[in-house]
């Protein structure tokens, strides 16, 4: 229930700016997540991102970036129950 919950949350966001963010954009990476990234890569001599989202993100920031060395995508309906 509380997937669907956080569907329904996100969705209506779609339209919104994103104020977790520099640019607004909801489909980008938070600020917050951005540091996160920041602190690993000052820490460790490998960096990989995973990106845990059922839709679409734009990671152009993540893929030009030189010291993260790889992106999975982890994408995992939601609805389904295992």
């Amino acid at each position: 229930h509380f997937y669907a919950e956080e569907l329904k949350a996100r969705a209506s966001l779609k339209t919104s700016a994103n104020p977790e963010t520099t640019t607004g954009n909801i489909r980008g990476l938070s600020d917050k997540e951005k540091e996160i990234i920041k602190e690993a890569e000052d820490h460790f001599d490998k960096v990989i991102v995973l990106v845990n989202s059922i839709t679409t993100m734009e990671i152009e920031e993540l893929k030009n970036d030189p010291k993260i060395d790889s992106i999975p995508w982890l994408a995992r309906d939601p609805f389904v129950f295992t």
